[in-house]
């Protein structure tokens, strides 16, 4: 796996100029097969926006507004259809998303799991997976 990385005027968390659309910050994508997927279709993936002192990155993320503050505390989500959650925990700002083939038995109506489903019910469990790690490392 290969991460690349801002440099750090890019990374400060109250820059006049911080761009989100600016090129990726180090990120992680992980494939994964759920039972009823006949092969690994499923991915998550989290990309680190912002390393900074956690007052700033709190100070920061509160002036940003997003489409809707849905999800975890601490989290909101970038658009209405689809949507990743973006959050923050600690020193970091990071952004979270997924999608896949399964089926759920909450989806069935839909066959596969829409967007919406992956956004509303299974990446605010992997965002509270992320934080707890993040609160543990200190």
């Amino acid at each position: 796996m290969m991460v690349s990385t801002r440099t750090i005027e890019e990374f400060a968390a109250n820059a006049p100029n911080f761009n989100d659309e600016s090129k990726f910050g180090g990120s992680c994508l992980y494939l994964f097969q759920l039972p009823n997927e006949p092969h690994a279709r499923s991915r998550v993936w989290v990309r680190i926006l912002a390393v900074a002192d956690p007052a700033l990155i709190e100070s920061y993320y509160n002036k940003v507004l997003y489409v809707s503050p849905m999800g975890p505390e601490h989290c909101g989500v970038t658009g209405l259809f689809e949507g990743n959650l973006r959050c923050y925990a600690g020193p970091l700002i990071f952004e979270a998303g997924g999608f896949g083939t399964a089926r759920f038995k909450e989806t069935a109506e839909f066959g596969i799991a829409p967007p919406f489903f992956w956004r509303d019910k299974i990446l605010p469990e992997l965002v509270k997976s992320i934080a707890a790690k993040l609160s543990h490392s200190k």
